[in-house]
């Protein structure tokens, strides 16, 4: 039973390592690819007919969310 949870972690070890990514050019990349992704949004230029203003009364945990 310990070999077979050894195997286990082991594996694990290795595929945590496998998806953590270090090297600069893959976050560089990234982060071109989802500011394009954001400059791509189109604005929604409708009229609104109802608006709810929220005004919260601290910065708990509810108000902040």
């Amino acid at each position: 039973m310990r070999v077979r949870l050894d195997i286990v972690l082991f594996f694990n070890f290795l595929c945590v390592q496998c998806s953590l990514r270090k090297d600069q050019q893959y976050w560089k990349d990234l982060a071109a690819a989802e500011l394009e992704e954001a400059l791509q949004v189109k604005w929604n230029l409708g009229v609104a007919k109802n608006v709810i203003l929220f005004i919260g009364d601290g910065m708990g945990p509810n108000t902040v969310s």
